[in-house]
């Protein structure tokens, strides 16, 4: 099956993002997982868009 590997490791990753380890995720089904990962990209969709950094940008980070 060839999408079987990068579905595992979408689920890696995405486990790996929420601060997951692989070991804890034994403990909840498929549709608990789906529902975590949901949330998450409900936070990270309010944030503001990543954009290229302007030198006000870089000098304000320098300080």
């Amino acid at each position: 099956m060839p999408g079987y590997h990068s579905f595992t490791a979408n689920i890696i990753y995405n486990l790996a993002q929420l601060g997951i380890p692989i070991r804890d995720s034994e403990f909840f089904d498929i549709q608990t997982y789906l529902e975590i990962v949901e949330i998450h990209k409900n936070v990270y969709a309010g944030e503001t868009p990543s954009r290229q950094a302007t030198q006000a940008d870089i000098d304000t980070f320098l300080g």
